[in-house]
């Protein structure tokens, strides 16, 4: 399957049965870069659920993460499904371009199970 930068699908992220929304940031010969928003959903939204945040770890409520890089078949073991396309704002790159500039190698985005970008984003998934 093939994505493209503002897709929105919904996500089977944490493995417990319930549902994210992840937001394709930017697509890559490697891999995906995604956002995963805070909000969980006992069942799979078929539409946008209005508003979504990313959240905070600090403030005691759910939090996602504002970028994570995947390849594209850890994101299939996610199980997508679209639900809306808008553009990506330049400040939902920030996550991104940090992850950029700060990381020394990047090869792992090559990588299939086991994969360490599925090991670090186990490391984000509640449980």
């Amino acid at each position: 399957m093939t994505y493209a930068p503002g897709e929105l699908h919904s996500v089977l992220w944490h493995g417990d049965g319930t549902y994210n929304v992840a937001k394709v940031l930017l697509v890559e010969d490697r891999g995906l870069h995604v956002r995963i928003y805070a909000e969980v959903f006992e069942e799979r939204p078929g539409y946008l659920p209005g508003d979504l945040e990313v959240g905070s770890p600090y403030d005691g409520s759910a939090f996602g993460v504002s970028h994570i890089p995947v390849t594209v078949g850890e994101f299939e073991r996610w199980e997508p499904q679209l639900l809306h396309t808008e553009e990506v704002a330049p400040a939902e790159l920030d996550g991104y371009e940090h992850w950029r500039t700060s990381a020394k190698d990047t090869s792992y985005l090559g990588e299939e199970e086991p994969s360490v970008i599925g090991r670090l984003a186990s490391r984000f998934k509640r449980g």
